[in-house]
């Protein structure tokens, strides 16, 4: 295999039209989730490749792509790891449950909080004891440090169906972290049902009023505005 870079790109890429994955598809996707020559391509487009095939997984449930996703869970790279765990979220077996699990106290920051919001929509989809797993998410979050990761914990209580939660990612909009306010309003915009329209547009147009970074602002009136199309 000698496709450069951008060819391999673009070939991921134009998987966002396919409904099936091909044998053709499976062989090349296989092959451009494992290291490759590097006299073909740099460490970096290597990653990039990577992360675009563990992204582009997440639309082809299959026990083919679960085990790549699972295998691109052990990458040296903390993206391509990231962007695994974000697609297994489609799967509802045990297998990947305690991977995702596994990672959420072991991993770096930016991997657990994604592991941690994968595992309840592992569990949701699974039919999983929610009683047990917000029990085993809770133990966990006792022992993380982390602000980041806590909100990933927060959103997959709300998954889980323990929508007081929401209420706690709401309070964040005002948390003195520009990041943490960013999380908080994608978590948001991922969580809200109709029922919560009303309050949360009203908490975001508080906080647009005062808030002074120009992404957490622009990050607002996005939100505010695709709240608002949804409302109509």
């Amino acid at each position: 295999m000698n496709w450069s870079s951008q060819r391999q790109l673009n070939y991921l890429i134009s998987l966002e039209k396919k409904e099936v994955l091909t044998d053709k598809d499976i062989i090349l996707i296989s092959t451009f989730s494992k290291e490759q020559d590097r006299s073909i391509l740099s460490k970096d487009e290597e990653i990039s490749i990577k992360s675009e095939v563990a992204s582009q997984l997440v639309r082809f449930e299959s026990e083919f792509c679960k085990n790549v996703l699972l295998n691109l869970t052990y990458d040296e790279n903390v993206l391509v790891r990231v962007e695994a765990c974000d697609s297994l979220c489609i799967y509802n077996d045990k297998e990947v449950f305690n991977r995702l699990l596994e990672l959420s106290t072991k991993d770096r920051c930016l991997v657990r909080n994604y592991a941690v919001m994968s595992m309840a929509d592992v569990a949701v989809n699974g039919d999983f004891n929610i009683n047990k797993t917000i029990e085993l998410l809770w133990i966990n979050l006792l022992r993380e440090k982390s602000k980041r990761v806590k909100m990933g914990y927060y959103y997959a209580f709300c998954v889980l169906g323990n929508r007081e939660y929401y209420d706690v990612i709401l309070q964040h909009l005002s948390h003195n972290t520009c990041q943490i306010r960013c999380v908080a309003i994608n978590n948001l915009l991922e969580l809200v049902e109709e029922d919560e329209y009303d309050k949360t547009l009203q908490c975001l147009i508080d906080c647009e009023k005062n808030e002074k970074d120009t992404v957490v602002r622009n990050s607002l009136s996005k939100a505010i505005n695709h709240i608002k199309s949804r409302m109509n």
